[in-house]
């Protein structure tokens, strides 16, 4: 499936300016996601930090690989109705500096998704170079068995 801006934002509940997925390419839901982001007219980031540098910076890029991550599990059917994820846990590693005026490529893919934790591993690339990488784990409390025998 593909998704805009509005509809990224209306399933993640993040707005603009926050929002650090321009599309949402093709999402698999319970498989994998690819998306776009352009540091392009982000003038609000490029000139708070570094600004003499012109390098992007590297949270708002995990940021990026977080939000496309989480589209995997949102557009299951497992969250609907408003269910959510949180993360537990990032391990990144930052290969190459972003500057201002790339297109990024985000690339996610659910590596595991058992007894309520979920595993993605993400990955940023420009010009068909990898920037960043990492694994994320998200806590889905309403699918962690304890917590279903709770209600």
């Amino acid at each position: 499936m593909k998704l805009n801006a509005d509809q990224i934002s209306a399933l993640t509940e993040i707005d603009k300016p926050f929002l650090m997925l321009d599309d949402a390419i093709k999402v698999v839901p319970g498989e994998s996601s690819y998306s776009k982001f352009s540091v392009r007219n982000k003038k609000w980031i490029s000139e708070a930090h570094l600004a003499s540098h012109d390098i992007f910076p590297g949270t708002i890029i995990i940021e990026s690989m977080l939000q496309n991550s989480i589209l995997i599990l949102y557009t299951m059917e497992d969250f609907k109705e408003g269910k959510k994820a949180f993360v537990s846990r990032v391990n990144s590693k930052f290969i190459r500096e972003c500057k201002s005026g790339m297109d990024l490529h985000i690339h996610s893919r659910l590596v595991s998704l058992k007894h309520g934790m979920a595993e993605i591993d993400s990955h940023v690339v420009f010009n068909d170079k990898t920037l960043t990488k990492g694994t994320f784990s998200y806590a889905c409390p309403h699918l962690m068995p304890r917590m279903r025998q709770m209600k």
